[in-house]
């Protein structure tokens, strides 16, 4: 993917759009290391696992922090 898309969420979108972007990157790379340690590479599959993991965990810290400060 583009890396600077990360950067322009966290922009636009202020303290949410960093906080989204901050646990998304997370999660993505601990899903990429993960995967690299038990597989020994990256695999198609890998890939897509890691965007569902990505979306998941922005979607969530986006309902938290929407929630929070009740949005």
């Amino acid at each position: 993917g583009d890396p600077t898309g990360g950067v322009g969420a966290a922009v636009i979108g202020g303290l949410l759009g960093a906080a989204v972007t901050g646990c998304g990157m997370v999660a993505g790379e601990a899903v990429l290391r993960r995967c690299r340690r038990r597989l020994g590479g990256v695999t198609g599959d890998v890939l897509g696992a890691v965007v569902e993991s990505t979306t998941t965990a922005s979607l969530v810290i986006a309902a938290v922090v929407v929630g929070a400060v009740g949005g």
